[in-house]
């Protein structure tokens, strides 16, 4: 997908999932942000919550066990990022829709994926 005037708010991915962690650089970036202060978080170890929407996509059995961390921004390079946990031994092969709702034409309020870290 194009990335215009620094923007990509929608990204549609195929994915091969290693075994364990893997972090997922989703091409996701907003160049003009008008977010609360703190989200997205660009600690994923808060686990703040994010306006970044992580959507499975078709074959959804593809995903059977396989679970995704809080989008979280890199503040170097302010891009978003996930961390997509695959449990099986072997490689999984998924389709996924990374979104990111602009935040001056989309304002909206976002829960944790999870459940908030102790």
């Amino acid at each position: 997908m194009p990335n215009i005037a620094g923007n990509l708010l929608l990204n549609r991915m195929h994915l091969f999932l290693a075994p364990g962690d893997n972090i997922i650089h989703t091409g996701l970036q907003q160049s003009l942000r008008a977010f609360p202060v703190g989200e997205p978080t660009d600690d994923p170890a808060t686990g703040s919550p994010s306006r970044i929407m992580v959507h499975p996509l078709s074959p959804i059995i593809a995903w059977a066990g396989v679970t995704h961390g809080e989008p979280y921004m890199d503040p170097t390079t302010k891009t978003i990022w996930v961390k997509i946990t695959n449990p099986t031994q072997g490689t999984v092969e998924v389709n996924v829709l990374f979104w990111d709702p602009h935040s001056i034409i989309c304002p909206l309020d976002a829960d944790l994926y999870g459940t908030r870290p102790k």
